[in-house]
């Protein structure tokens, strides 16, 4: 099918990028946007994709940053990093966010950086390390009180916008059950009540960052 060959030529991108990079061979801008094109067109790598690949996009995307600060193709490949982070589990077990890399990556710079957007995607992405990875402190890329405090508001925004999206699920469920009664009324009382537990903590935690 079309989608095989398109994932199929991702994949053969990959490679040819990856060597590319390891003779430091000059030229490849092509190649580069037509990664782009086709990363940018799914979220996850092939299923049959093998564990050396998914090394090799990881390695791929972090020569792209590590080599183009400032310019629109490491914004482009922290997009791409972000977005298969989120969403293919191979690829966030085989990233490990190192205080080392991440300042490679240019991150410390790029919380400073003018450029609005780039600046909000560095941001989510540190949230995002932040809860997807134990250990990781933000301590290790940032330094300034200032910053930490945007990471804080923008992660726990980030939870805020999953819970009331959980809260809206469950009025949907409750109206559902009440018509169909599917479910116990206690049931849901424990959910609920869990629910505004999570709720309430963050509410805590938001009020206790403010004051930083």
């Amino acid at each position: 099918s079309d989608v095989y060959k398109r994932q199929i030529t991702l994949t053969e991108c990959i490679s040819l990028l990856a060597k590319s990079f390891e003779l430091k061979a000059s030229g490849n801008d092509e190649l580069q946007q037509q990664f782009f094109k086709l990363a940018a067109a799914d979220k996850k790598l092939p299923p049959e994709t093998a564990s050396v690949t998914v090394e090799l996009f990881i390695s791929v995307l972090t020569t792209v940053i590590s080599s183009n600060y400032g310019l629109p193709a490491a914004f482009n490949a922290f997009n791409v990093l972000f977005t298969y982070l989120k969403n293919d589990e191979r690829v966030l077990s085989q990233f490990y966010p190192s205080k080392e890399l991440l300042l490679q990556l240019n991150v410390d710079k790029y919380l400073t950086t003018k450029d609005e957007k780039m600046r909000g995607l560095i941001v989510n992405f540190l949230c995002f390390l932040f809860m997807a990875y134990d250990g990781f402190e933000y301590s290790e890329v940032v330094g300034e009180s200032e910053i930490m405090k945007k990471i804080r508001k923008a992660e726990l925004r980030s939870v805020w916008t999953s819970i009331k999206a959980l809260m809206a699920n469950q009025e949907a469920l409750l109206k559902s059950t009440k018509e169909n009664q599917g479910i116990t009324s206690n049931a849901f009382a424990e959910l609920f009540m869990y629910i505004e537990g999570i709720k309430e903590n963050y509410v805590m935690k938001s009020i206790a960052d403010s004051k930083l």
